[in-house]
């Protein structure tokens, strides 16, 4: 898939002469209701059937077509494709939107210290660990509580801990109201839960 950008100059002389294209406004659509260029369709970028969506428009014989935003005034996307098919949320979620498995297909914690944590009362973390988190090729300092003790079985070791992450700290971006706006019900909250438990035999 190739790409190339036009300026507002080229695009307003693709309006006037071109039948060719689609211009498609790829933000929410309450706000393509408001306000969006003219002859624009909408496909909101942020669903998860958004290729479904771009598939589904009503194309002309052509390989062309462009895609952009209103509020994106400076220059439109071309793309030179439509072999665009359904996309599942599992796959979207290893796509670069967030976590970019192709690129970055491992995440890893490395342990550099516990803490015992005196006083802790049953069922509560007894261990505050520390080490450093790997995630989207970005590795950052990451310190959570850990319950670590001998469970109801003989023999065993459990360690468990559930704990937060904001995922923006590790370019995980999409959908963060910290980075984009008008975002609406697509709106993804910045963090990640994560729920770890690690039995020893």
């Amino acid at each position: 898939m190739s790409t190339s950008l036009i300026t507002r100059e080229e695009l307003k002389q693709w309006l006037a002469q071109r039948s060719d294209f689609v211009l498609i406004d790829t933000g929410v659509l309450e706000y393509f209701q408001t306000s969006h260029l003219p002859k624009a369709q909408n496909a909101c970028v942020y669903e998860v059937d958004f290729l479904n969506q771009v598939d589904s428009l009503a194309f002309p014989d052509s390989t062309t077509n462009v895609r952009g935003t209103p509020f994106q005034s400076s220059s439109m996307v071309r793309v030179r494709s439509r072999s665009l098919r359904g996309l599942l949320l599992i796959r979207h979620l290893q796509s670069e939107d967030f976590f970019d498995v192709a690129r970055y297909s491992e995440a890893r914690f490395i342990i550099e210290a516990f803490q015992f944590q005196s006083g802790a009362t049953e069922g509560r973390p007894n261990y505050q660990v520390q080490g450093r988190f790997l995630l989207r090729g970005v590795e950052r300092p990451l310190s959570f509580g850990a319950f670590i003790g001998q469970p109801f079985e003989e023999n065993k070791l459990l360690a468990r801990a559930h704990f937060d992450i904001d995922r923006t700290e590790w370019g995980v971006l999409y959908g963060s109201g910290k980075f984009y706006e008008k975002l609406g019900k697509h709106l993804v909250n910045d963090y990640i839960s994560l729920d770890l438990k690690i039995v020893a035999v």
